[in-house]
């Protein structure tokens, strides 16, 4: 039929009803609804079609008030009611209606037959079914909104001439929950064709100027329930076009319409269009409407298109897009913005025409943006689909495979089209013919294994005269520009002719196609980042050109074609020559060379491989491989996976060979009982782009090895096993990508346990100083990180350490220092500082005992910090050992053991460096023993008893060392090896068994002194009760002495005193380098101290007060603060260097981190108070000599720095 009949027929349609309606206006009527007629009664009086008078009414308008109205029931409008028009006010106010029905219903309204329908200005919400009209010859509805449906809005079926305008229709959804038989389950509007009655002619419908959004398509129904019920389930999330009809054309106009956050079950995320019958002529027009954020959950999550059949064939079905935008719409298959198939193969003839319109940032994972697709497989061109796209954009759109894909098609680009930064395939064309003409446009577009355009199946480019394709900016790992890939699949069926992959729409030869220009610019791939030919059938390329034969001999004919602009700004970064232009073009690989014979990996291990590709005419070229497993008899429970499994491959020129990496995987369902060690099978390279019978493959040994430190085998839900970094060891914090190195919580140190079942890492507390932080580029270049190098766990040591624990000096010659144990090297003359160090104990002694000096009870706090602080301080930032030293000399001196740290002589052992510890311990007994004998014969004589000050300010004084040094022998820990046994070992030298060789006599004399120390706690608690004549003469000296600073209800303090400092030596030794612990200890002590006020004198309760809070508050400041040694390390001596040559030894610490000088303050502060009041003593002193002596008993001289 011709389209001026066509016009004409409807003019005539319409002119007929408009003097039908006319005949009859005389018996319309009009009904108010008002407050004593509701728009139920109103509704109820309109079906009354006699006035009583005999006059058949057949022509009712309800006019609706502002207001809410309800609806308590469904109506059923039959034809007898004739023209049906329920319209609200037209100006202020707005006239809503409610449903509340009683009684299930299959529908609100239901108009079936009547002349005609018209509702406006009214605003429908809340109502469980939709208004269905059937078989009406015209349907307006104006300026109407319908909100929260549970069965869709409208269901119209069959009907002639239908107008929507300025509607809204949102928040509604179509969840196929009833047997209502509503078409489509859309969540929207549904408008059904099917077998329409012969009076209707041409039908219309047309959505203009109205709003979609928020609407759902949820039905779901199985494909028998579809069909008998001749419904589509879950399609069209706002609207739905069912045209199947043979009979009628129908034209469907949507125009300036949004469609915003729609969703389907199905297809369409929005709109479901199917245009569909053998015997008519459909035409769809989709007008400057935008699709936004819409979703479905199969395919098309914009829009879909259906043709289930083809119409005639010189005048098919046709779809119209013009100025049309979707926006960030998505789907999980086909189409992210637009979905076009035709199911059936005689639905080939239909069209879709897209015009200027826009897809930006619509995701998919075939045709991110859009989908051209036909199941008819065949390249004749008559029998396919023609599909047209002109002037559109395609920006930021995403799809695993294509972003506009074109499946078995004949598809034409035509005017500007541009593909700016999508990421995926931007052109993908699988089996189909594409005409280029005008100006194409690639800019930007990117993907990790994609090309911007891509020729599969034996695809065909027609390129027309005057065609510019610009490829700008885009990257992938080859073929960036271009990828054709013309190997028949045999998945997708179908038979192919020979085809080259481009040809002039004039057939001439490429010689002579100047007419056409291709550029490439700033395009960057692994390889070819131009143009990337797999399996090309170089024959039809040779023989299709029917004007010029010249047969193809390697892939630089192909590049003399005059169509190519290559350029030079192109970067393929597999080749040392990154920028020239040969190289952006690359043919296919016949031959596998590689160099390697065995590959011992264990399971996740990135192993690099040497390897080589030669295409068929023996030159070095690309090529794409994969890699296959193949079990030995022994293994056959154990499968391997490699990531990637497919690889790329590509010649260096300089060399011949490029190295590759892989992931080896292990797959197996029980890894415990079977081992991953050993020879597992033989792993084949397999060429993916050999067309021939000679298949390129190459072959080696897989030898399975056990997870590296600090890793563990780990298996996913896909029974795939990889040696993953360990979450379970709490000491690793990382691992690091070469799967050598993880890094560690500072001061610990590690070991490797193999095993197949648990952490193959132990950690242990490492002595201080011992382990070593090193710098790591990798990581940082000015951070300190402490580390565990699989290959070399010596590493992890301080430079000259080697070991258990790092307790042993790795040089010949070295020993251990008198005070922080470091290995250092020194002559043996450095051993007459021993003789200096007896003689210098035993004239102080001496003094001190003799003369019984007492020590001030307000000096006392000063020492127990000065003792305790730097033990606690071997545990903080390494680097604040720079700073924090001295204060240990001091607390050595005042403990009258060396007053710095040096060597004594070559070679000395930890044992017996802890040995000369007790040294002072050994002189105070020989030199106090004979002085209080000598005393106790005035005892014998009756003699007033002398005092034993000077006895306990020695006690005071060396308590601390040696109790700390005691404790230190004794602490040991169970330690494993690598070899998996377990053994007792000294923290100090953990090459060295507790309780074995040397250790033993040390430990003996140790577990003496710490009982001796200990006992002593509570024998000066004893001496401390009841009066002094309870005790014997002999002890009461002793007992003076211990109650000399305290008060009187305090007496007993000097055992809570020693108490304090057992309790917290003990807490330091045994959980050393934890912060935390001593910090509640002396919070709890220091609570005490303030709240009991021990002391005698008021002035030291003040000082113990404030040297606690100042001790707790250094310990705090370590304990919160993140530390990051911001300093560098340098390289240690050629001497001490660690045997691996890649890695570099750190010797010590050039500089101190920014938290240690923030410490520093307050660690030295109390020596820094005291310091400053022996020095104002002393000038009191010297200024009033004669007011500062005097005696106070006999025997007992005061001190010139009493507080009397």
């Amino acid at each position: 039929m011709q389209p001026e009949k066509v016009k004409s027929g409807y003019a005539c349609l319409l002119l007929m009803f408009h003097l039908t309606w006319a005949k009859y206006s005389a018996s319309c009527r009009t009904i108010t609804v008002t407050d004593s007629l509701n728009l139920q009664q109103a509704i109820e009086r309109l079906l009354t079609t006699d006035d009583g008078n005999g006059t058949v009414i057949n022509c009712t308008s309800i006019e609706v008030p502002p207001g809410e109205h309800i609806l308590s029931s469904q109506t059923l409008f039959t034809a007898e009611v004739g023209a049906v028009e329920i319209r609200g006010p037209s100006g202020k106010g707005n006239a809503s209606v409610m449903c509340h029905y009683d009684v299930e219903s299959n529908y609100t309204w239901y108009f079936g037959e009547v002349t005609s329908v018209k509702i406006n200005n009214i605003q429908f919400h809340e109502c469980p079914r939709p208004l269905r009209i059937d078989t009406v010859a015209d349907v307006e509805l104006t300026n109407c909104s319908f909100r929260y449906f549970t069965e869709a809005v409208l269901d119209m079926f069959n009907c002639h001439n239908v107008r929507l305008s300025s509607v809204t229709i949102e928040h509604n959804r179509g969840s196929g929950i009833s047997d209502v038989s509503y078409r489509g389950n859309t969540g929207g509007a549904s408008f059904g064709y099917n077998n329409v009655p012969q009076r209707f002619n041409a039908l219309y419908l047309s959505i203009s100027d109205s709003v979609f959004r928020n609407n759902s398509a949820t039905g779901f129904l199985t494909s028998t329930e579809a069909f008998s019920r001749r419904v589509y389930t879950g399609r069209g999330g706002a609207v739905g076009v069912f045209a199947n009809e043979s009979r009628t054309n129908i034209s469907v106009v949507l125009s300036n319409c949004l469609f915003e956050a729609n969703s389907a079950r199905s297809f369409g995320g929005a709109v479901y269009i199917l245009p569909g019958g053998r015997t008519s002529s459909h035409n769809v027009q989709v007008l400057d409407s935008r699709f936004v954020s819409n979703e479905a959950g199969t395919s098309g999550g914009g829009l879909q298109v259906t043709f289930p059949t083809a119409g005639p064939r010189n005048s098919p079905h046709l779809v119209t897009f013009v100025n049309c935008s979707f926006t960030n719409n998505t789907a999980p298959f086909n189409g992210g913005g637009m979905y076009i198939s035709s199911i059936r193969r005689g639905a080939v003839g239909n069209s879709v025409d897209i015009q200027s319109s826009n897809f930006t940032g619509n995701n998919a994972t075939y045709g991110g943006a859009l989908v051209l697709k036909s199941f008819a497989f065949s390249l004749d061109n008559s029998s396919l689909a023609n599909h047209q796209v002109s002037d559109c954009m395609f920006v930021r759109n995403s799809g695993v495979s294509g972003v506009v894909s074109v499946w078995f098609v004949s598809a034409y680009f035509r005017g500007s089209n541009n593909l700016t930064e999508n990421y995926g395939n931007a052109l993908q064309v699988i089996g189909s013919v594409v005409h280029l003409s005008g100006q194409m446009t690639f800019l930007n577009n990117s993907g990790e294994d994609d090309s911007a355009f891509q020729l599969l199946s034996f695809s065909q480019a027609v390129l027309g005269t005057g065609l510019i394709i610009s490829f700008i900016g885009n990257s992938g790992r080859f073929g960036a520009g271009i990828y054709v890939e013309n190997q028949y699949d045999s998945a997708v069926g179908g038979s192919y002719p020979s085809a080259c992959f481009l040809r002039h729409e004039e057939y001439k030869a490429p010689e002579e196609w100047e007419d056409i220009t291709v550029r490439f610019s700033e395009n960057r791939a692994i390889l070819a980042s131009n143009l990337y030919l797999s399996r090309l059938d170089w024959e039809a390329c040779s023989s299709s050109f029917h004007y010029t034969f010249k047969f193809l001999k390697n892939r630089d004919d192909i590049i003399s074609w005059p169509i190519w602009e290559l350029g030079d700004s192109n970067v393929n970064t597999g080749y040392s020559d990154p920028t020239s232009p040969r190289l952006a073009v690359q043919t296919s690989v016949k031959t596998l060379i590689t160099g390697n014979t065995t590959v011992r990996a264990w399971p996740g291990l990135r192993y690099t491989i040497v390897m080589a590709g030669i295409d068929q005419y023996n030159t070095s070229t690309t090529a794409l491989a994969r890699l296959h497993f193949r079990p030995n008899n022994a293994t056959q429970g154990i499968g391997i996976r490699f990531t990637p499994e497919v690889i790329i491959i590509g010649p260096d020129p300089t060399s011949g060979l490029l190295t590759k990496h892989f992931t080896v995987y292990h797959e197996i369902e029980n890894i415990s009982s079977k081992t991953i060690a050993g020879p597992l099978g033989h792993v084949i390279l397999q060429s993916l782009d050999t067309t021939t019978i000679e298949v390129g493959s190459a072959k080696f040994v897989l030898e399975g090895v056990l997870c590296p430190a600090g890793y563990t085998l780990l298996t996913d839900s896909t029974k795939s096993s990889t040696c993953g970094c360990d979450e379970d060891i709490p000491e690793v914090l990382l691992c690091k990508e070469d799967q050598e190195t993880v890094v560690i919580k500072p001061g610990k140190w590690g070991v490797y346990v193999p095993t197949n079942k648990g952490p193959n890492m132990e950690f242990y507390t490492c002595p201080a100083g011992y382990c070593s932080c090193r710098r790591d580029p990798e990581i940082s270049n000015d951070t300190c990180i402490y580390s565990y190098v699989h290959s070399d766990p010596d590493l992890q040591c301080s430079c000259g350490r080697t070991g258990i624990l790092c307790g042993e000096c790795s040089s010949k010659g070295e020993g251990v220092s008198a005070l922080l144990n470091e290995c250092v090297s020194c002559s043996n003359i450095s051993a007459l500082l021993i003789l200096a160090l007896v003689l210098a104990d035993v004239a102080v002694l001496l003094a001190i005992t003799v003369l019984n000096l007492p020590l001030p009870s307000w000096i006392i706090p000063f020492i127990i910090y000065i003792q305790l602080a730097p033990i606690v301080g071997l545990y903080f930032p390494p680097s604040f050992i720079q700073v924090g030293k001295y204060l240990y000399y001091v607390a050595s001196a005042s403990s009258f053991y060396f007053v710095y740290d040096f060597c004594l002589y070559g070679g000395l052992s930890p044992e017996m460096a802890y040995f000369l510890r007790y040294l002072p311990l050994l002189l105070a007994i020989v030199t106090c023993v004979p002085v209080l004998i000598c005393r106790s014969t005035r005892v014998v004589s009756k003699r007033r008893p002398p005092s034993s000050h000077g006895v306990w300010s020695v006690v005071l004084l060396m308590y601390t060392n040696i109790v700390h040094t005691a404790l230190t022998v004794l602490h040991c820990h169970n330690i494993t090896n690598t070899q998996g046994d377990s053994s007792a070992r000294w923290f100090v030298n953990g090459n060295q068994e507790c309780f074995a060789g040397s250790h033993i006599l040390l430990a003996l004399v140790s577990m003496v002194v710490v009982v001796a120390a200990g006992g002593l706690i509570p024998v000066c608690f004893i001496l401390s009760l009841g009066h002094s004549n309870k005790f014997p003469k002999s002890v009461r000296p002793l007992r003076e002495a211990l109650m000399e600073h305290y008060s009187e209800r305090c007496r007993w303090w000097s055992a809570v005193d020693l108490a304090r400092r057992f309790l917290f030596l003990l807490l330091v030794v045994v959980l050393p380098g934890n912060q935390v612990v001593p910090v509640l200890l002396l919070a709890l002590f220091a609570t005490l101290y303030i709240y009991v006020q021990p002391y005698r004198l008021k002035f030291t309760n003040l000082i113990e007060s404030a040297i606690n809070v100042n001790f707790l508050l250094l310990l705090i400041l370590n304990t919160t603060a993140f530390f990051r040694e911001d300093y560098l390390t340098f390289p240690a001596p050629p001497e001490v260097q660690s045997s691996n040559a890649t890695s570099s030894c750190t010797h010590s610490v050039s500089g101190v981190a920014t938290v240690s000088w923030i410490l520093m303050p307050f660690y030295y502060l109390p020596l820094a108070i005291l310091c400053m009041v022996l020095g104002l003593k002393l000038f009191l002193y010297v200024r009033y000599d004669n007011q500062y002596v005097n005696t106070t008993a006999p025997g007992v001289v005061t001190s010139v720095f009493s507080t009397q």
